[in-house]
């Protein structure tokens, strides 16, 4: 479990979609939601008390102004909900992760 948190926070809040589409690669996930306003709103998702998660996030949200997740293409999306959304990580995948 502690290996596929890590790589969910740092494909998460992460520059690049590798990281996200390594999920699938690697633990077979078929969707992401994404909580726009978490990803953008300064700070983004506390982990408090949720070491060594916490420190991860911290970091990434240091060194990337806008995670990818941000730019993923509207017609892998196959829910929303305002600000929430779900995306189809194969549909992702076959358009190149653009």
């Amino acid at each position: 479990i502690r290996e596929r948190m890590f790589a969910t926070i740092e494909g998460y809040y992460g520059e690049s979609l590798d990281g996200i589409l390594a999920l699938r690669r690697r633990f077979g996930a078929d969707y992401v939601v994404v909580e726009e306003e978490t990803l953008q709103r300064p700070g983004g998702y506390r982990l408090t008390g949720m070491q060594p998660f916490d420190d991860v996030v911290a970091g990434l949200r240091r060194v990337v102004d806008r995670p990818a997740l941000l730019h993923l293409p509207d017609r892998c999306m196959t829910w929303s909900d305002g600000p929430t959304k779900v995306y189809e990580l194969a549909c992702v995948t076959r358009l190149g992760g653009v």
